[in-house]
């Protein structure tokens, strides 16, 4: 069962935004965690979870902020108790720092789930799919990234996700669908643009696209639409492509 939920952390000075980049909201997010459940994730090809500060990629940001909100999500359901019992501990029994600040407070809001099921049974057999990329996204090809929305590309990792985490297995073989979405999902639009983010302090980077997504699918194969508009609703805890553990890749699906 996807879940997603706010935290917000509140902090005892503050700091510049600048140092809330994508590495080192990945490491608080591990900070907040038991060392066994750390190593267990860290071991995962595939990632059961994503995070989001918006705000970091935001282009008007402020300079210095005392607290903060991440977006999170888990694709496993098993995963948000154990979050929430450890993340409650920080400020109290737990000393959680991220830069030369200590995390005081946190809190948990906005909490959103739904199960692998409903996602599949409740999903319409719509032919025009818009999308919303809230931060960067890309993939990789060969060893560049490749900020470019390609349909094939989006709902491969997409449904990779999804039968990686679900006990209910999509009704396709991963190269069935693939070979159907390269045929009939069309580009019909896009309002993007392309960005350059410093992924740490050390100026590592990434190039990623944000904007707006428009497709259309060109078939009256109902299994497929089903499928795709069940992975369309799917992504707003999954996330797309690289790095959605660190803050890239948030997107939402938004109502044509």
């Amino acid at each position: 069962m996807p879940v997603s939920f706010n935290l917000r952390v509140s902090i005892n000075r503050k700091i510049n935004i600048e140092e809330l980049n994508p590495e080192r909201i990945h490491a608080l997010f591990f900070s907040f965690l038991p060392e066994s459940m750390a190593k267990s994730l860290h071991a995962d090809n595939i990632k059961p979870f994503s995070l989001s500060y918006q705000r970091f990629f935001n282009s008007n940001k402020e300079r210095e902020i005392g607290s903060f909100i991440l977006k999170i999500s888990f694709l496993k359901e098993k995963m948000f108790p154990l979050f929430v019992k450890e993340v409650s501990k920080a400020g109290k029994d737990k000393n959680v720092v991220i830069g030369k600040a200590k995390v005081v407070k946190t809190k948990i809001s906005s909490v959103n789930y739904i199960s692998y099921a409903e996602l599949l049974n409740n999903a319409g057999y719509e032919k025009d799919i818009v999308f919303q990329v809230i931060t960067p996204a890309t993939f990789k090809k060969g060893k560049y990234d490749n900020p470019s929305p390609v349909p094939s590309l989006i709902f491969k990792s997409l449904f990779r996700k999804w039968n990686h985490f679900s006990r209910l297995k999509l009704p396709i073989s991963e190269t069935e669908f693939i070979k159907l979405v390269k045929r009939h999902v069309l580009t019909s639009g896009l309002w993007i643009k392309t960005e350059k983010v410093f992924i740490s302090l050390s100026f590592k980077k990434l190039i990623g696209f944000k904007g707006r997504l428009y497709f259309y699918i060109d078939t009256d194969n109902k299994q497929l639409l089903k499928v795709l508009n069940a992975l369309s609703d799917f992504s707003e805890f999954s996330g797309i492509g690289r790095k959605t553990t660190m803050g890239f890749g948030r997107i939402k699906r938004i109502n044509s």
